[in-house]
């Protein structure tokens, strides 16, 4: 009897300890509140100057990398493609303009950071006077072949890190309307990958820290009493660079046969912050064909949205960067900005539009 009386409490106390234990069933939620981060506790980026503009756009990590130069063709037909065939271009930092032989000229657009560039082209051979100014950039300088007897012996001697891209791909034809020498393109990324497969240097050295040019911080542009509308530099008889000021964008967009200039892929208009014209000499190597500026000093014109003004400049050896001074020999900076750099014969004059064509002046820097 004992026994039993035992057993049983023995399994009340197990019922009392299973019910009496269990929680009392609650609703799950429907929403769940959530309080926002603090905003102070997410670290800000810090963007760094970007060498070739003076614009504030680098990422820490891009910071102490080489700039990567292209030589671009300028070649265009009016029967089929009166803008030209160029890609690339509206995202290049600066644009070199030189002459070529012929009376034509050809491009080099420098990008910072060619990792964000789509197509870029159409790539042509290199000059003489382009490898000098790639130097002096410490850039990588690509093209699709040079002249054998002038740049070729030249690259080797000064050390130009060249990357043709005939003799080493990471290129593609594409149909533009134009024969088959004018048809080449490339990538930021194939150029990226070619780099790291030739084992290139990527860091800048320490002789081409800072900027190209002297810049003005972007928020505090200098201000010309002249304001220019249009200019025109007759580069030869044959060819001429226009730029028209658009007052919507606040920059000056590049003209070809009284239209703006494309991007053949992307449609974007070749439009620049500044477009800076050095007058120099030209002279002809032995063989009476190739050309070569001189780059050594001269004078010429700055132009901004802020207005314009004559300038000075020198260079000197291939490795220097550009120093411009004003007409009285103090220091010149740049506003912040993209910049078309046209190298001009100095025998030529410098067209400028103030207000309207009728009120047009022609100005020789002499």
């Amino acid at each position: 009897m004992k026994q039993r009386t035992i057993k049983v409490l023995v399994v009340l106390m197990l019922v009392i300890s299973l019910f009496g234990c269990k929680s009392t069933p609650t609703e799950s939620p429907t929403s769940v509140e959530v309080t926002p981060a603090d905003v102070s506790s997410v670290p800000e980026i810090k963007y760094e100057v970007n060498p070739l503009t003076g614009e504030y756009n680098i990422l820490p990590e891009n910071v102490g990398k080489r700039p990567v130069a292209v030589m671009i063709n300028n070649y265009k037909d009016s029967r089929n493609n009166a803008q030209g065939v160029q890609a690339g271009l509206a995202d290049a930092d600066i644009i070199f303009e030189s002459l070529a032989e012929g009376g034509i000229t050809r491009l080099m657009a420098v990008f910072y950071d060619v990792s964000k560039v789509g197509q870029i082209g159409t790539v042509r051979s290199a000059r003489y006077t382009y490898a000098q100014l790639a130097l002096s950039l410490d850039a990588l300088y690509v093209h699709c072949g040079m002249d054998d007897v002038y740049t070729r012996p030249y690259c080797n001697s000064a050390g130009v890190s060249f990357f043709d891209l005939g003799a080493r791909g990471c290129s593609f034809r594409d149909k533009n309307g134009l024969a088959y020498e004018h048809t080449l393109y490339t990538t930021g990324e194939k150029l990226l990958a070619g780099f790291e497969k030739a084992k290139f240097r990527t860091e800048v050295k320490e002789s081409h820290s800072g900027t190209y040019f002297s810049f003005n911080h972007p928020e505090k542009d200098a201000k010309y009493q002249n304001k220019c509308t249009a200019l025109e530099t007759p580069m030869s008889s044959y060819f001429q660079s226009r730029f028209v000021f658009d007052s919507k964008t606040n920059k000056y967009v590049r003209y070809i046969d009284g239209a703006p200039q494309k991007d053949i892929k992307t449609g974007k208009e070749t439009a620049v912050d500044n477009v800076l014209i050095l007058q120099d000499t030209y002279s002809h190597f032995s063989d009476n064909y190739h050309l070569r500026a001189a780059l050594t000093s001269g004078e010429g014109m700055y132009f901004s949205p802020e207005g314009y003004c004559k300038i000075k400049w020198s260079k000197g050896a291939a490795t220097n960067k550009f120093t411009l001074t004003d007409e009285n020999g103090n220091p010149f900076s740049l506003n912040a900005g993209k910049t078309w750099v046209a190298i001009a014969p100095s025998s030529r004059d410098i067209k400028i539009e103030t207000s309207a064509p009728e009120s047009s002046t022609a100005s020789k820097v002499s």
